[in-house]
């Protein structure tokens, strides 16, 4: 799991994140400490979406259910997690800030 913007492993309340895998399912449930995570994307291989915003500081579990709960996954939420999302102008060099992470 990582921030989305960043593609760091630091993630916040409120944060978008992106998590990597395979054969992730139409139906898949996304949990942080049992809190289900609002999906933005979700492809066979990667899903986006948002820490909730309830999820306490420090050390956190993930989970996927697909019938099947996965094993837990320990991930570290920070009281801030700053990044910038960069996109491609036109096709020229120079960039634009398209979005900001939590």
């Amino acid at each position: 799991m990582t921030n989305a913007f960043s593609a760091q492993p630091a993630v916040s309340p409120g944060a978008l994140l992106t998590i990597y895998g395979t054969n992730f399912l139409p139906g898949a449930v996304f949990k942080i400490d049992g809190m289900p995570i609002p999906l933005l994307y979700v492809g066979a291989a990667q899903i986006n979406g948002q820490v909730p915003f309830e999820t306490a500081l420090g050390s956190s579990t993930l989970v996927v259910k697909t019938g099947v709960e996965s094993a837990p996954v320990n991930v570290q939420v920070a009281a801030t997690a700053p990044a910038i999302l960069t996109s491609p102008d036109g096709g020229r060099e120079s960039r634009r800030i398209a979005g900001m992470g939590a």
